[in-house]
């Protein structure tokens, strides 16, 4: 299969595609299209406001001819609500010893039996040794197009974060945690659900990483987070559906607040309560409540200048390079 630079491009950060996933799983949503038209529109006129110079070159010759990964919702619903269930971590028998290194993984970050109680994480070892069927169809296995610049291998383990609506899955997150050249984050779908933590509220609190959304909610706040920096139009939809207030926990380093700052403009304009915080010590919500375990008093709302942005930490890279050597 031939793909245009602007489907390879969106392949590259995301592992999957819009005609293959994404187009499938947004026939089953709701959105009224003209507000969700008018939503993008207005979230890509803040943005151009905020405008980051950095591009990634990317040769076409890093990619390889491939089939496109095809699947729908019905096919996540269908298939692997059982894998996502029983590899549930708390309640895996310990002998188990593919998980040990994940337990260990989650310990280390602080991530209590509470966040992984109610985000129901599960373990990456076991449904690959159990439900290898269920890979693709989770975003585990990397988009074929990708084959000659990633490493698909899944040995070090991961963690599963599934979103269910009631008994029903809607999409899934998994977070590998070890090796060199591997995708850190994937979904089975992305750029379409909101992970929402907590009791519906008209106060929530929204941070960069999935981790980060689950330590603000053990922290005593509704939550919720798109596992990445920037939100997409059907994301941003349904967080002003739900909330009337926000406040954004951003990340200290020039992309969070880049982000951040767009967001509360954005949220500003359609008429939402919207301040931005940041820990005085922690890079990020998971690191300051679970690694550093520091309180509120610790935080303090910010007005994001562009001065604050530029002089903030770079994260500059080249992006293949990065894929292929980083270690996390």
């Amino acid at each position: 299969m031939k793909y245009t630079d602007k489907q390879l491009a969106y392949i590259l950060y995301n592992n999957r595609s819009v005609e293959g996933v994404v187009s499938n799983f947004l026939k089953h949503r709701r959105f009224d299209a003209a507000r969700l038209s008018a939503m993008e529109d207005m979230l890509e006129w803040v943005s151009s406001k905020y405008k980051d110079e950095q591009t990634v070159a990317v040769q076409k010759k890093d990619f390889q001819d491939a089939d496109d990964f095809v699947y729908s919702q019905d096919d996540l619903t269908l298939t692997c609500i059982p894998a996502v269930k029983e590899a549930h971590i708390e309640l895996l028998d310990p002998v188990f010893d593919s998980t040990i290194a994940e337990k260990s993984w989650l310990e280390s970050r602080g991530i209590t039996k509470s966040i992984i109680r109610s985000m129901k994480l599960g373990s990456l070892s076991y449904v690959a040794e159990f439900f290898p069927q269920t890979l693709q169809c989770l975003g585990v296995s990397i988009h074929p197009t990708l084959d000659s610049i990633l490493d698909s291998d899944i040995g070090g383990g991961g963690i599963v974060i599934p979103l269910f609506d009631g008994e029903r899955l809607v999409n899934c997150t998994t977070r590998r945690i070890s090796d060199v050249g591997k995708l850190k984050y994937v979904q089975s779908c992305p750029d379409l659900d909101v992970w929402f933590f907590g009791e519906p509220s008209e106060e929530i609190w929204i941070a960069e990483g999935l981790f980060d959304a689950g330590a603000l909610h053990d922290a005593g706040k509704s939550s919720a987070s798109v596992s990445s920096a920037m939100w997409s139009g059907p994301q941003l939809y349904q967080l002003v559906e739900r909330a009337h207030t926000v406040n954004i926990f951003a990340d200290s380093d020039r992309v969070g607040l880049r982000s951040a700052v767009i967001l509360q403009r954005f949220l500003r304009m359609v008429g939402l309560t919207c301040d931005t915080w940041l820990s005085s010590t922690a890079k990020d919500p998971a690191e300051h409540f679970l690694e550093k375990k520091l309180g509120w008093d610790e935080v303090h709302k910010v007005n994001i200048t562009r001065e604050m942005i530029g002089t903030a930490p770079d994260m500059t890279f080249n992006f293949i390079e990065h894929l292929k050597q980083r270690k996390f």
